[in-house]
């Protein structure tokens, strides 16, 4: 337990981590000046110069091994914030954690969605999964939605667990001057709704009418985009010239099915871009309103042709709105905003060890 004067431990340990998460941390650490321990299951892809953008080592785990604090050669923190609630190597330093009356927030990106298994999960949540955490840390309004149906006391719940960095991906020109383009990026399987993109984009006629669909990503329904009028596709590409394809694009369409934040929605706001995507998107809650984009029933291809159509009519004023709305919206997740929240657990220290309010 943490005695007065101490001075506080604290692990943060992301599975997969990624570029984004290291410049979260990084400022996060900054702000409170703690030193802290970074932890991480290894991303997919790798990526090299991870340490240097973190500003410190990573100690890599095995995602399904069982670790103890003293296998890692750390002592045990007190306050351990970790992803997910299914990752068995973070699930057992948790566990050891509190067995040391320290404390666990849990980074828990889902959103709500009001289907069966969600009911059944929020009777699991609150019989055992609730005592996991002291708090809990979600992107946006639809995460905290949806951990408010768990059982999740509202001030418990930290938003801005996402986000994209507004000194890398800097704002594009007006979009009346930029080229007729719609972007999409991402993996190219089922969830994304690819399908339903190609469908609309067919369907309204788009490339007859000048606009070009510009798809950046790989996966198995690549080839069903191949040889359509108008669409051009390319590989994953690396994170400037997506950052690069952003700035040029008008519009960026995310259809997926589900998704439960959706980053490339909060780096596309920053770049400035009017957004068009599905209600399955936890982002869209956050990033999109009234004045930079349209949101449409997930799987609905008319539906979504229907906000394109709405889209391409938008006159040379409502894009000005939309592109400085995107910004303005985009820039309110990202290092600051997580920063700004890792301070308040941090500082909520202290008062619920004095109190003796391990649980509410």
């Amino acid at each position: 337990m943490m005695t007065a004067g101490a001075k506080l431990k604290l692990a943060v340990a992301w599975s997969g981590l990624p570029w984004y998460a290291a410049r979260l941390i990084r400022r996060g650490l900054e702000r409170v000046g703690a030193d802290a321990e970074v932890l991480g299951t290894r991303p997919k892809v790798p990526m090299s110069g991870m340490e240097q953008i973190l500003g410190r080592p990573i100690c890599w785990l095995e995602k399904h091994r069982l670790y103890r604090w003293q296998d890692l050669n750390l002592p045990v923190p007190d306050l351990f914030i970790h992803t997910g609630w299914n990752i068995p190597c973070f699930n057992s330093l948790a566990e050891e954690v509190r067995a040391h009356d320290g404390k666990v927030v849990g980074m828990i990106d889902n959103n709500y969605q009001g289907t069966l298994r969600q009911y059944v999960g929020a009777l699991v949540f609150r019989l055992s999964l609730r005592r996991r955490f002291w708090q809990v840390w979600v992107p946006g309004r639809a995460g905290r939605k949806l951990l408010r149906f768990l059982g999740m006391p509202g001030d418990l719940i930290r938003e801005g667990l996402y986000g994209a960095d507004p000194a890398l991906l800097h704002l594009g020109p007006p979009l009346e001057e930029r080229e007729m383009e719609m972007l999409f990026v991402g993996q190219l399987i089922p969830r994304k709704g690819i399908a339903t993109l190609l469908e609309a984009f067919a369907a309204g006629g788009f490339a007859a009418r000048g606009w070009t669909l510009r798809i950046i990503g790989e996966g198995p329904e690549r080839s069903s985009a191949e040889g359509r009028p108008g669409v051009q596709l390319q590989g994953f590409l690396p994170e400037a010239e997506v950052a690069a394809a952003m700035r040029h694009a008008r519009v960026l369409i995310l259809p997926s099915h589900e998704e439960h934040w959706g980053m490339v929605l909060a780096e596309a706001a920053l770049a400035g871009c009017a957004l068009v995507s599905s209600h399955a998107v936890g982002a869209a809650a956050d990033l999109i309103d009234e004045r930079n984009g349209l949101v449409f029933v997930a799987g609905e291809a008319r539906q979504l042709g229907a906000a394109l159509e709405a889209f391409a009519a938008w006159p040379p004023d409502r894009l000005r709105e939309a592109r400085a709305a995107s910004r303005s919206l985009g820039e309110e997740f990202g290092p600051e905003k997580w920063a700004g929240e890792l301070k308040v657990i941090v500082n909520e220290m202290p008062r619920r060890w004095a109190s003796g309010q391990l649980f509410r």
